[in-house]
């Protein structure tokens, strides 16, 4: 999959809470990744998220870092984010009385229940 047909005017920072903001993009999107970021443009799409918090994807201000202006800082994105990144509502997964890494991880598991339904489905297609 060489190119992502997608909005001109959706952009990262559209369902960032303030007072985040998407980092610079440093480096084209490379296959195997869908090719939307480009440098010089602002940032359309977050890297896939992994299901739980500290990992080695969110180490060293990479890609799926946001900076929080509020207090100066490179950090996760918070669940709400999370959450519009892919396409959910904000607070769809909310759940009285579960903490925040519990909703990160649920909504990482999310992703990896759409990326092997996806391969299951290639494979009945077969």
């Amino acid at each position: 999959m060489n190119s992502f047909l997608n909005h001109p005017t959706c952009l990262v920072d559209d369902i960032l809470d303030p007072p985040c903001h998407s980092c610079a993009v440093h480096h084209d999107d490379q296959p195997p990744l869908v090719m939307v970021n480009r440098v010089g443009l602002p940032q359309v799409a977050l890297p896939t998220f992994l299901s739980f918090s500290h990992s080695h994807a969110f180490k060293n201000g990479g890609p799926r870092m946001i900076w929080d202006s509020r207090s100066s800082i490179m950090e996760e994105p918070n669940v709400n984010e999370r959450e519009q990144t892919m396409g959910f509502l904000t607070s769809t997964i909310i759940v009285q009385g579960i903490s925040e890494g519990a909703h990160k991880q649920i909504l990482g598991q999310v992703m990896d229940l759409n990326c092997l339904t996806w391969i299951f489905s290639l494979v009945l297609v077969e």
